[in-house]
């Protein structure tokens, strides 16, 4: 049930499924055959975790996967994922076997009796049934647990296929999906006697609340699972295929039907290609029903279940307390659970029908003192909860929800990535509501649905397999993990890709890597980097002042260009620019500038465009730049009277000209000096560590930009450079 993925994509609800499988029921129904071919087993090296994991829906998408090679497969030999790992991974239910009276054994007879009366199914025997019909004859104990579990709901699985018409072999499906346990959860989602996945479960009307859960319900699960293998026959014509497409899903088997056909090759069940976990599934079960069929012959007993209905079904008027109807029924609470698993918490759903099953020998009494039960007064927190879609991110998920993105990260923890990213399919917690409920008896809060507790103990195991996943993904340098918590010594940050980066330049200005840079951002070390976009750079932590200006000294030096000791600056195109009128303002050659931002010489430029510009010696001449905008008549050092000696000089010899004292002339002479550059703010910048890079006064460049108080990464300044 589980692995039916194509079809949950594919099909949006029953009624197009339902159309579909008419129109293809037209198609020629495949041969059957008893030749077999050779079982398709999995790699003997197979972790036994891995393929139990397969054998509950995480397997590949890719149906045309060589199932011989691939590790994650059912073994069909039943070596390897047999029904006790099964059982191990679902958590089954241990229950104590219905009540067996003697008397009514005599009277009523046995349920197997009647089951083997009803089997319709073709006797098909080969290597791969064999082989899992002898994993079942040497497990007498995993077939006395089944029994006992079998015997509360059997009845009722036989019972509505003889209604349908359909074989009661079906009835044994839940043998080899769940154990026979209502309570099953497993890894991928799929719940209940029949394993529905959430979304099929939708499709064929199973509700799923916080309160109620219909792939749990006895009776609806069941309705549903009847229904979706009618339907899967009638596509197919074959009861073995329409149970691989309920393993394996029926657009999967149909591809495979379809390959066969292009092979000229028989198209029935023990004919196709299919991954070994469904190559497995069918002889598994044909397996069960021919150990139901004839135990006896395969050295096993089956414990009689007493041929008549174990529960009836009985409904409240209003939300009821389950502790409160298990003590007028005169059951314990869990045997309350077991006939009413779709119930998740303490009580029956809010929203009704307060349907109630009760076993079949329950007075007469128990009616009418059920429906003299007060709905409870109680405040309770409720969860909120929301499965993942495709597509989905964490700040669509809050809108829809009239929430912040925030708010979700406190709720779920580690189950959100520190990108705000979340997993298709994980169910987050959108909501904590204090609600007021019905129940007068506060220690009945805590009467809890045992699958609602293998639920929680799931999503925990989940929760801290996402935390190591995390802690073993984080980067390594040196042999080190680092994060950026505070007891850490490296932290993240983030480098903007601009025109001319490669990761061979950006990892050398970040003292790491190109590997490290590569592994950071999930990319290829011979990647190209497009502009704009942010990378991930894990580098010492510069949380104090001290080093951060050390650090901000380290950076303006690793912007010099190593060829000519050239600085690196920048240029935002505006709009009417062309690379030579950029380059006729920077005094620079059409060529460089091309060659240093890896463009064509006749290439046009886009405004917003930000250019690289490499000039000699630049730092040089910024430490030498004044005030220029608030001149002052300065008291001249020993240099400076020198340098006027010689102006003097050479202003004798008709060089130049006479020296102006005039102060507005001297002002205007400053300015023409003055250049303007443009300067893209870095995580850590401060106004005051600017000024003393650039050599101008804080008031100065908040003069040249409007004020400017508060620095974000990425914000352009500008500022008034001394020319040469």
């Amino acid at each position: 049930m589980q692995y039916w993925l194509t079809f949950r994509k594919s099909a949006q609800t029953a009624a197009l499924f339902a159309l579909v499988s008419l129109v293809l029921t037209a198609c020629t129904a495949p041969v059957k055959t008893n030749q077999v071919a050779q079982p398709i087993t999995a790699t003997p090296s197979s972790k036994k975790t891995n393929v139990v994991s397969a054998f509950f829906g995480e397997k590949p998408s890719n149906d045309q996967q060589d199932a011989e090679t691939d590790p994650n497969y059912y073994d069909t030999t039943g070596v390897v994922a047999s029904q006790d790992d099964i059982d191990e991974l679902l958590g089954v239910t241990e229950m104590e076997a219905a009540t067996l009276s003697p008397e009514d054994l005599a009277k009523f007879g046995d349920v197997w009796e009647r089951t083997r009366a009803g089997f319709k199914l073709e006797a098909i025997d080969n290597e791969r049934i064999a082989a899992q019909r002898g994993w079942f004859g040497k497990r007498q104990d995993y077939l006395d647990r089944m029994t006992a579990r079998a015997s509360h709901y059997l009845y009722h699985t036989v019972t509505e296929a003889e209604k349908l018409g359909i074989p009661t072999e079906l009835a044994l499906l839940p043998i080899i999906e769940s154990s026979y346990d209502p309570f099953a959860t497993s890894p991928a989602q799929a719940a209940g006697l029949w394993q529905f996945i959430p979304g099929t479960g939708k499709i064929y009307g199973l509700r799923q609340t916080w309160w109620y859960d219909g792939r749990r319900d006895v009776l609806e699960s069941t309705r549903a699972a009847y229904k979706f293998l009618t339907q899967l026959y009638n596509k197919f014509g074959s009861w073995e295929l329409a149970l691989a497409s309920y393993n394996w899903g029926p657009g999967n088997v149909q591809k495979a039907i379809d390959r066969n056909l292009a092979a000229g090759l028989p198209t029935d069940y023990w004919s196709l290609r299919m991954p070994a976990e469904t190559m497995a599934y069918v002889p598994r079960f044909l397996a069960v029903a021919q150990i139901v069929k004839d135990p006896t012959a395969f050295g096993v007993r089956l414990k009689p279940i007493v041929n008549k209905p174990h529960f009836r079904e009985t409904y409240a008027k209003n939300q009821v307390d389950l502790s409160a109807v298990a003590k007028i029924a005169g059951l314990t609470t869990k045997q309350l659970y077991q006939l009413n698993p779709a119930y998740m918490r303490w009580a029956t759903n809010p929203d009704g029908p307060h349907r109630i099953l009760v076993p079949t020998e329950t007075t007469e009494a128990f009616e009418e003192l059920l429906a003299g039960l007060p709905a409870p007064d109680r405040y309770i927190t409720v969860t909120k909860r929301y499965v993942v879609q495709k597509g989905d991110n964490i700040y669509r998920i809050a809108a829809k929800f009239d929430t912040t993105a925030a708010n979700l990260k406190r709720l779920n923890g580690s189950v959100i990535s520190k990108k705000g990213k979340v997993a298709v399919g994980k169910s987050l917690v959108i909501a904590k509501v204090r609600t007021l409920v019905s129940g007068e008896n506060v220690a009945s809060e805590q009467l809890v649905n045992p699958a609602a507790e293998r639920l929680a103990q799931l999503e925990k195991t989940e929760q801290n397999k996402a935390k190591e996943q995390e802690k073993e993904s984080r980067p390594k340098i040196s042999n080190k993990n680092y994060d950026d918590d505070e007891d850490m010594p490296m932290r993240k940050s983030y480098h903007k890709v601009r025109a001319g980066d490669t990761l061979f330049s950006i990892a050398k200005r970040y003292d790491v890597s190109i590997k490290e840079l590569a592994d950071w951002n999930d990319l290829k070390a011979k990647s190209g980097v497009k502009t704009g976009i942010k990378l991930v750079v894990y580098k010492e932590d510069t949380r104090s002042n001290k080093k951060a200006k050390k650090d901000d000294d380290k950076d303006t030096k690793i912007a010099k260009n190593d060829d000519d000791k050239a600085s690196k600056s920048f240029h935002k195109v505006r709009k009417g620019d062309t690379l030579s009128s950029v380059a006729k303002r920077y005094k620079v050659s059409v060529k460089d500038i091309a060659a240093w931002n890896d463009l064509k010489p006749k290439s046009s430029l886009k405004a917003g465009l930000k250019l690289t510009i490499l000039k000699a010696d630049e730092e040089k001449e910024n430490r030498r730049a004044k005030n220029d905008d608030e001149p002052k008549v300065a008291k001249k050092s020993k240099k400076d009277q020198d340098n006027n000696d010689d102006d003097v000089k050479v202003a004798k010899k008709g060089k130049n000209k006479a020296k102006v004292d005039d102060d507005d002339k001297r002002v205007a002479k400053n300015k023409e000096r003055v250049k303007r550059i443009s300067y893209e703010v870095k995580r850590g910048d401060t106004l005051y560590s600017i000024s003393q890079r650039y050599n101008v006064s804080v008031s100065q460049i908040k003069t040249w930009n409007k004020a400017t108080k508060n620095l974000k990464p990425g914000q352009d300044l500008v500022l008034y450079l001394a020319k040469s």
